[in-house]
């Protein structure tokens, strides 16, 4: 990889970054990894392995979240190349999560060693440095529990709500292709992923935990719907436009009703009530069902793609 950063979208919070590593082949990854940006870590994960080293250094002291999509193309290195492993320092909790029950075989060593070097990522200035102590001992990431996983998700949430709120007070332009556009589009699926997985495999055994976190369940239930209704009132209006703007502060005020019924109701009643290994049974359905709904949403743009890329070419 050329000794340069990469990024995308360009800028903002939460700016997908990555950068070369000094003395060592591979690369500093920074910022939010989903599926927006799986193309751009393609592309330079191929610049690595064509390299031919036999071990691949990851730092991702700085990134704050990635997604099954993302992990998926890291763990498809070693498969591809089967003298590479990969050794990833300061791995975040999701990849840990999706690792552990989705590729349990995978040749990954994390380790977590004192942050050096990995700051400079967000400003975005100068060279990057990163210093790294010998490997350790591999280490296995625990099973996720259930309520672990939610709550991860609603601070997921409210950061890319957070990332919008930002990108809505920018005074440039607001319509397609823009910051605003595109934080929207993030959380808008992300919030589709998470209440759908509610529903599928959270709610029934949340309800379940008493009459008060019954009760509490059927409101979640309802800011879903209402989440739901206003992603897809704004899907059909103009980004940068009244309606638009209208239903992206109605999906949003119904995604934080959302986190404090959820986190305020059944939750404390369901960590009384819930054994642990019933637990992290269904933080297993749960993270099978996102990583399902991750290939589905990544299948789709693909079909998408094609579909244009065959017309315009007509």
């Amino acid at each position: 990889m050329r000794d340069s950063l990469l990024m995308l979208p360009e800028p903002g919070p939460g700016a997908f970054v990555i950068g070369p590593l000094r003395g060592r082949t591979g690369m500093l990854m920074a910022g939010e990894a989903d599926c927006t940006v799986r193309d751009l870590l393609c592309a330079a994960l191929a610049a690595l392995a064509a390299d031919g080293a036999e071990v691949i250094h990851l730092d991702l002291t700085e990134l704050g979240f990635i997604d099954v999509c993302c992990t998926r193309e890291l763990i498809a290195v070693t498969e591809r190349h089967p003298a590479v492993r990969l050794v990833v320092y300061h791995p975040p909790a999701s990849m840990r999560r999706i690792t552990a029950i989705l590729h349990p075989e995978a040749k990954i060593e994390f380790i977590d060693p004192p942050r050096l070097g990995a700051a400079a990522a967000n400003g975005r200035s100068g060279q990057i440095e990163s210093c790294f102590p010998a490997p350790a001992t591999r280490e296995g990431p625990p099973t996720p529990d259930i309520m672990e996983l939610i709550l991860a998700e609603h601070v997921r949430i409210r950061k890319l709500i957070d990332g919008l709120d930002s990108a809505l007070l920018d005074a440039g332009p607001a319509g397609p292709g823009s910051d605003s556009a595109l934080a929207w589009a993030s959380l808008a699926r992300f919030l589709r992923f998470h209440v759908d997985a509610a529903e599928e495999i959270a709610y029934q055994e949340l309800a379940g935990a008493g009459p008060d976190a019954a009760v509490a369940v059927v409101q979640a239930s309802e800011t879903d719907a209402d989440i739901r209704i206003a992603i897809e009132e704004a899907q059909l209006s103009r980004p940068g436009s009244l309606t638009w703007h209208m239903a992206v502060q109605a999906t949003c005020s119904a995604a934080r009703s959302h986190i404090v019924r959820v986190e305020s109701g059944p939750l404390p009643f369901y960590e009384q009530h819930t054994a642990l290994r019933a637990g992290r049974i269904l933080g297993r359905q749960w993270v099978g069902f996102m990583a399902a709904r991750a290939l589905d949403a990544s299948a789709g743009l693909a079909q998408h793609r094609r579909f244009l890329a065959y017309h315009n070419c007509s």
